[in-house]
């Protein structure tokens, strides 16, 4: 910037960075009749009085030294004051020519309020600006064009405001989960599954919306699912419920209480009433005298139904986790993070650490729902639910509890529930749903006034140690955590050219046109979107959030039944081997990681990302391992080769254990964990499980002596540590089928052999 120009800053700042305006330093009266066009014409289009009595409570006096920006002035050039007119005179002189009878409004401001307009284009021309520095515009807007094409076959749904819910649809998945709930040979789980989307469908307090409560509180019933079933019986009396069918929901919701109370009681005696008194609106005379007679048979007989589904609750048993790190709460004490040119960010070991001690335990920061299970799995916390309560606005949703559904509304919901219809249509992978909520948690977290400037703080920092901590902490409830994941910024340009990039765009495309996520909502086409500041950097913004899923989330499964994806930023720090070296459980709301062998002092602890030595071959894997996560594996695993075909090998020592004693103690405990498993296949009949607390802890002995006499891919280890395990699996979250004889299909995730080895 010239020498003969002041600097004075303007205070209202929309992106966090010095805005600078130029004062001439001699002004002419031409050149300030220019500058009182210039304002007329801000203030005509907006109404500046009202503007300014409502910004007057937020601006603050200016303190006029603090407002020069020194960095921009020539200190040996600098001209003299008194050559320098003020900009406050200048304003004055402004007003009064525009409204003589307004100049008291502006008489204590140092500064008029801007339009945002202007002040965007003031702030775009600052070079320092630091989203002008590192988006590639060029790149964003031609790959804008090159999907023009694309677009025309996708317009109609991109452009459809509909969001899903559907009245004749809700009718006829209504009466589908009648036909299976009053068949001769009933299917309560799909009667379920077929009312849950006629409810999900159904507007708010209709009456189609009652029916189909009322409907699945039965087969909820039968499959003795009391309490959801009670659920159902309040929400479908709060729907518009129709009254000629009330005295039926009445009788059943004094059935259900019965067997849940395990007696009469008076609060039963008053539903009974009820029931009575709503009998006279029944269409069908004498449908009513028979259910009036069964009303008095329930009043005078006190049997009830004992059976009950039992549920577990994952989260009674979670692990202690009371060693945790100061910088790093998800982290125990027992490791710390490393940081090194070859393996990044990993984690080693503090000390020798014995099998089984916990490592790590971490709330996710995102999870999204796999498309097969979004009417079965709680959209905000991933718990199983028969009795799931719709989102009001969308029908894509289903939520376990009202508290859920306004926390997921709050957190991202709101903004999602506008544009998860046509995501569905388009059938994107969860990845790209995972992009999404990402940054529609960002923009929540940070607001869309100060991200760019934020991200631009992140990528500032120059110790990728470092990187994602706050304060000298790092938190994993913030998005400061979730961007430090990003590895590949080298090459964003190619990755704003994927194959996914196209996706991204149309994400973008549904948020600024549907919602006011960015600040303000806008109802442009893409060739006029592509000039669009906020919109190019929206797209940049999704586009790093699905190359940071694609590389951090993982997928949390129950053998073949795939639940939720997650994303853990903690769990990242992790490097990958193809061995299983430790164990990754999820209970409830929570991650673990628990070792399942001996490792020591200042060792690597690796997870693994889902390829199996005992699986695939060194090529398979590692050409996976690529193609997924863009590196070369370099484990112990791949640089020794191990063989797919478990070997036994032994070392010298192999005299120096009983084997005898092992091979006892081996078959007893695998013995106890087939009965424990059986036990779990029976949870829902008699509600407990067996303690294999014992079992555990002669597990671990087991591993103890034969990592210390035989190598890590030894037959006979590898049977010891994936009995483990799967033993600590046992309380991790599953999810259960209800249809009688379908028994869980739970076993080791790897094939455990049932006769140890001969040694």
């Amino acid at each position: 910037m010239e020498s003969s120009a002041s600097n004075i800053e303007i205070q209202e700042n929309i992106y966090d960075v010095p805005l600078i305006i130029e004062v001439p330093r001699q002004t002419s009266s031409d050149d300030e009749s220019s500058i009182v066009d210039n304002v007329r014409s801000i203030i005509t289009r907006k109404n500046s009085i009202e503007l300014i009595k409502a910004a007057r409570k937020k601006l603050k006096p200016i303190n006029k030294k603090s407002a020069i920006n020194k960095s921009s002035i020539d200190v040996k050039n600098k001209p003299p004051l008194s050559n320098t007119k003020p900009l406050k005179s200048i304003l004055k002189k402004t007003t009064a020519k525009i409204n003589n009878n307004q100049e008291e409004e502006f008489k204590n401001y140092d500064s008029l309020l801007l339009d945002n307009e202007l002040r965007r284009l003031v702030a775009f021309k600052n070079p320092e600006l630091p989203f002008k520095k590192d988006i590639n515009f060029d790149i964003i807007k031609r790959s804008i064009k090159n999907i023009k094409e694309f677009y025309k076959d996708t317009q109609d749904v991109l452009d459809n405001d509909m969001n899903g819910k559907c009245i004749s649809k809700s009718i006829k998945y209504l009466n589908s989960g009648y036909k299976y709930l009053n068949s001769d040979k009933p299917n309560y789980e799909k009667s379920i599954d077929k009312l849950t989307i006629s409810i999900v469908n159904s507007i708010p307090n209709s009456t189609e919306l009652g029916l189909a409560y009322g409907a699945r509180s039965i087969a909820l019933y039968n499959l003795r699912l009391l309490s959801d079933s009670l659920n159902d019986i309040e929400r479908a009396l709060k729907n518009n419920f129709p009254l000629y069918k009330k005295t039926e929901l009445f009788y059943h919701k004094a059935i259900v209480l019965k067997d849940y109370y395990k007696s009469n009681n008076k609060y039963i005696f008053d539903v009974l009433e009820e029931a009575k008194h709503c009998a006279k609106y029944m269409k069908d005379i004498n449908q009513q005298n028979k259910l009036l007679h069964k009303i008095n048979i329930i009043q005078t007989t006190s049997t009830y139904n004992e059976m009950i589904f039992y549920k577990i609750d994952y989260k009674y048993y979670k692990p202690d986790f009371n060693n945790k790190q100061n910088d790093i709460p998800a982290l125990s004490t027992l490791v710390k993070l490393k940081y090194t040119k070859k393996y990044g960010r990993h984690v080693v070991a503090t000390c020798d650490i014995e099998p089984g001690q916990l490592l790590a335990c971490d709330k996710p920061y995102a999870l999204v729902v796999h498309p097969d299970k979004i009417y079965k799995l709680c959209w905000y916390c991933g718990k199983q639910t028969w009795s799931g309560i719709p989102c009001d606005d969308c029908n894509q949703v289903i939520y376990c509890s009202s508290v859920c559904r306004k926390t997921a509304w709050n957190d991202y919901h709101e903004i999602e529930c506008k544009i998860i219809f046509p995501m569905r249509i388009l059938n994107l992978h969860e990845n790209l749903f995972m992009a999404a909520r990402l940054t529609i948690k960002a923009y929540k977290e940070i607001t869309a006034e100060y991200l760019q400037q934020k991200i631009h703080e992140y990528d500032q920092v120059e110790d990728p140690a470092k990187r994602g901590f706050t304060n000298d902490k790092f938190l994993s409830t913030n998005y400061k955590s979730i961007y430090s994941l990003l590895r590949r910024k080298k090459n964003l340009d190619k990755l704003l050219l994927g194959y996914h990039h196209g996706y991204c765009i149309m994400i973008a495309y549904l948020i600024i046109t549907r919602t006011s996520l960015i600040g303000y909502q806008e109802k442009s086409s893409l060739d006029e979107l592509s000039n669009n500041d906020d919109f190019i950097f929206l797209v940049k913004l999704i586009n790093i959030n699905l190359e940071i899923s694609r590389l951090n989330s993982m997928m949390i499964d129950d053998n073949s039944n795939k639940l939720f994806r997650i994303i853990i930023s903690s769990f990242s720090f992790f490097n990958h081997s193809c061995d299983t070296m430790t164990c990754q459980r999820y209970h409830g709301d929570e991650m673990s990681l628990t070792n399942l062998y001996p490792i020591k002092k200042d060792q690597q602890v690796f997870i693994n990302y889902g390829v199996y030595y005992d699986v695939m071959n060194l090529n398979e894997r590692k050409n996976y391992l690529k193609k997924h996560y863009n590196f070369n594996c370099k484990c112990y695993v791949c640089k020794n080769n191990w063989p797919t075909t478990l070997l036994y090998i032994k070392n010298d020592e192999v005299v120096r254990y009983n084997r005898e004693l092992i091979k006892e103690k081996f078959i007893s405990c695998y013995n106890r964990y087939q009965d424990a498993l059986e036990a779990l296949d029976n949870y829902r009949y008699h509600g407990y499980l067996i303690d294999l607390w014992s079992t555990y802890k002669d597990v671990i002995f087991i591993i103890k002596v034969l990592s210390y006499i035989l190598y890590p891919n030894s037959a006979e280890l590898f049977d010891a540590i994936q009995l483990l395990n799967g033993i600590l699996c046992i309380t991790s979250q599953r999810f259960i089928q209800l249809a009688p004889g379908n028994k869980l299909d739970i076993d080791i995730k790897k094939n455990l052999v049932t006769n140890f080895y001969e040694i």
